[in-house]
């Protein structure tokens, strides 16, 4: 006899990180893939260390942080003139179990080089990531929010 699973509730999640060590990473090459008319492929992406502060459940975890560059993402894009037909569902993640917490996301392409000069310059020091649980170990993450030295996580989450 099968057991019932329990469903899983709608629920709303913020993280807040401690980051450091950001790691920038641009590549440029032919593009091997026939249906792209582009002939040629251009990668950004920016990787970090991240501690988390919050939720108490991970706190002090360190988590792998990737995020990659979309142009599509950035203002004026053709596909930033109006809302699409089927919802945007997340614009990144975070991934947790056991022992690990990841997060990745996109975000627009010149957002990654100025972020990784600012985190570098420790004029961001923290990371914020708040999104709706889709599955245990999955949070579809809605927003992230960057902040300088002067945010104090204590003053919003206690």
């Amino acid at each position: 006899m099968a057991i019932a699973k329990k469903a899983l509730e709608a629920k709303y999640e913020t993280f807040v990180f401690w980051i450091r060590r950001p790691s920038l990473t641009y590549r440029f090459a032919l593009q091997h893939q026939k249906w792209i008319d582009d002939p040629y492929y251009e990668s950004h992406s920016l990787t970090l260390i991240a501690q988390c502060l919050y939720p108490e459940r991970f706190k002090d975890w360190e988590a792998a942080v990737h995020f990659f560059a979309s142009d599509q993402l950035s203002a004026g894009d053709a596909s930033r003139v109006k809302r699409p037909e089927e919802p945007i569902k997340a614009v990144g993640s975070v991934m947790y179990g056991k022992s690990r917490l990841d997060v990745s996301g996109f975000l627009p392409t010149a957002m990654i080089w100025r972020l990784g000069s600012a985190i570098h310059q420790g004029l961001i020091t923290s990371m914020s990531v708040n999104g709706r649980r889709v599955n245990r170990g999955h949070i579809h993450a809605n927003s992230l929010g960057f902040h300088g030295p002067d945010y104090d996580p204590i003053e919003d989450f206690g």
